[in-house]
């Protein structure tokens, strides 16, 4: 009895140190991992480090470190796939949170897009329960949007940014417009890098070359900035607000995108002109204030 007693407790040691083993020893080791989600259109199979993980849409738990993900495209649809170039970049997976990719694949690769986004500790001071939202863009100087309202050009980032899902756009003239939802957590940083794929149809759908003032909408439409003619030596009394997509035009405080917006005039409108300044116009409102507007959408009236 005393040596099947003894027997027993022998199995239950062996028991509680392989218990504590799994989870302090491969389990800690699991916790410093992060997960990999890829999507792509159309599907395709995913090489991580050259080697075959599975097909789009896939998740895969990886440890911490920077890897190098081909897509291959094999559509169901054969005469898709066979339209669309395959994509290899290098993405950083950070432990414990997610990195999604999603790309678009096309005929050509300048036509193809796709954001990569990550998740990590904000290095910068932050506001209790506030994150961060840091945008890039291939190619730069593209017009973020979040939640509908214009908030720079990127390469640029935002702190204090309240916790949950937030939308985010960017839009470059000749190029598709990209949205999609980011997690914002307090303490961290929400990393959304954005590859912008050139628009083909973009001569058809435009063919006038008419402009759309960045405006607090996200959900323009992808028009192009025209050349302007050369400015007459004699100076106008007054111009008129040409037609709009959005169907008036925004005065803003400084002559720039980020100027504050302090009025809006209507289409066919005239205003005393006062002066011009790198495509914007400065206008005398009817209330006796002065604001800019783009000269791409007013006219002289001599």
């Amino acid at each position: 009895m005393r040596k099947k007693l003894l027997f027993l407790l022998v199995l239950a040691l062996i028991a509680t140190i392989g218990f504590f083993v799994h989870v302090y020893v491969f389990g800690g080791a699991n916790k410093k991992n992060g997960n990999l989600v890829v999507y792509s259109s159309p599907d395709g199979t995913v090489f991580i480090n050259s080697k075959a993980e599975g097909r789009t849409p896939l998740s895969v738990e990886l440890a911490a470190g920077t890897y190098t993900i081909k897509i291959i495209p094999n559509s169901l649809n054969p005469a898709r796939a066979e339209s669309a170039v395959p994509w290899e970049g290098k993405v950083q997976v950070f432990e414990k949170t997610d990195t999604y990719v999603r790309r678009e694949l096309e005929s050509t690769e300048n036509e193809s897009g796709g954001e990569i986004v990550t998740l990590q500790k904000s290095q910068n001071i932050l506001e209790k329960g506030k994150g961060e939202i840091a945008v890039k863009t291939t190619p730069g100087e593209a017009i973020i949007s979040i939640d509908g309202q214009d908030m720079g050009v990127s390469p640029d980032s935002f702190l204090n940014v309240s916790s949950g899902v937030h939308d985010l756009s960017v839009y470059s003239s000749r190029f598709k417009r990209r949205s999609l939802q980011v997690q914002v957590v307090a303490g961290h940083v929400t990393t959304a890098e954005f590859a912008l794929g050139v628009d083909p149809d973009f001569e058809k759908k435009y063919p006038f070359g008419t402009l759309v003032e960045a405006s607090s909408s996200a959900t323009l439409p992808n028009v192009p900035k025209t050349t302007r003619a050369p400015t007459p030596t004699s100076v106008p009394e007054k111009v008129e607000v040409l037609d709009t997509p959005t169907g008036f035009l925004r005065v803003r405080l400084d002559p720039s995108l980020s100027g504050k917006e302090i009025s809006q005039v209507k289409p066919g409108e005239t205003y005393p002109y006062l002066s011009e300044e790198n495509g914007w116009t400065k206008i005398k409102l009817t209330d006796g204030n002065e604001g800019w507007v783009s000269s791409d959408y007013v006219k002289e009236v001599r």
